[in-house]
């Protein structure tokens, strides 16, 4: 009996040896597990996000819409992002949102020279070596080069928010792809929070994608609810219809006009 007790006093010494014996501790480390999930699975939406917006451009066969100069300030960011968190260390999943990043931007500069039939957007596939070149060489200037892609990550979007309010519709963007875009977001957020990131521009990266996300949902309930998807990728469309009506309105073909769509 007394070898019994001995033993299970033996074995919740292990377990509490195991554990830490601390409550706290054990509450902590699966708060980190929890945030690796979050950050994994971040990082799988972020390596998926563009594959909507790939398979859009490919179906219609064009880029309108889809703003270059955007893409081409994101692959600047994506650049930096890569080579800078691999090199200070960063957690795998902030590396890998850096290179899923960069392939994906990369693939987009191959889609701009095909539909805009333009070879010079290929060109942008070599910028990797810059950052590459610059940290080798300059390994102190990361201090200041960690701030590229939150900076650049930023800019880049309101080029795209322009090329909405100008054609009056996110037609030429996908939505799920923001919408991934916008769970990724949320998750690094969550990782961040629990695991505090190498550089402090790194939460600000996930931030900015659910600001992005966001506000280009903001700009589809404002001009494409309740529109069809032809309507929102032809740009001829809306326009024939307010041509009508005013031709109907006023009685008369030759004093129609097409008119922009507010």
């Amino acid at each position: 009996m007394d070898e019994t007790i001995d033993s299970a006093l033996l074995e919740a010494e292990v377990e509490d040896t195991f554990d830490g014996g601390d409550p706290s501790m054990a509450l902590y480390n699966s708060a980190v597990l929890y945030a690796q999930i979050a950050g994994t699975i971040a990082t799988l939406l972020f390596s998926v996000q563009y594959l909507p917006q790939t398979y859009l451009n490919y179906k219609r066969k064009s880029v309108t819409g889809f703003s270059v100069s955007g893409i081409i300030i994101k692959l600047v960011g994506s650049c930096f992002l890569i080579v800078n968190a691999w090199a200070s260390g960063e957690t795998w999943p902030v590396v890998m949102y850096g290179l899923c990043n960069t392939i994906q931007h990369s693939i987009f500069c191959v889609q701009f020279s095909i539909y805009k039939n333009n070879p010079n957007y290929s060109l942008w596939l070599f910028f990797l070596l810059v950052p590459a070149l610059l940290c080798g060489i300059f390994p102190g200037s990361m201090v200041f080069t960690n701030s590229i892609k939150p900076i650049t990550q930023v800019i880049s979007h309101f080029p795209q928010l322009q090329e909405c309010f100008s054609a009056r519709t996110t037609g030429g963007v996908s939505l799920m792809s923001q919408l991934f875009n916008l769970f990724g977001g949320i998750l690094g957020v969550y990782m961040c929070w629990v695991i505090p990131a190498k550089s402090p521009m790194t939460i600000l990266l996930y931030i900015n994608s659910m600001f992005q996300a966001l506000s280009l949902f903001a700009l589809y309930f404002l001009f494409d609810f309740g529109r069809s998807p032809k309507q929102q990728l032809d740009p001829a469309g809306p326009a024939h219809e307010k041509a009508t009506v005013y031709m109907i309105a006023h009685g008369s073909a030759m004093r129609t006009r097409p008119k922009r769509v507010c």
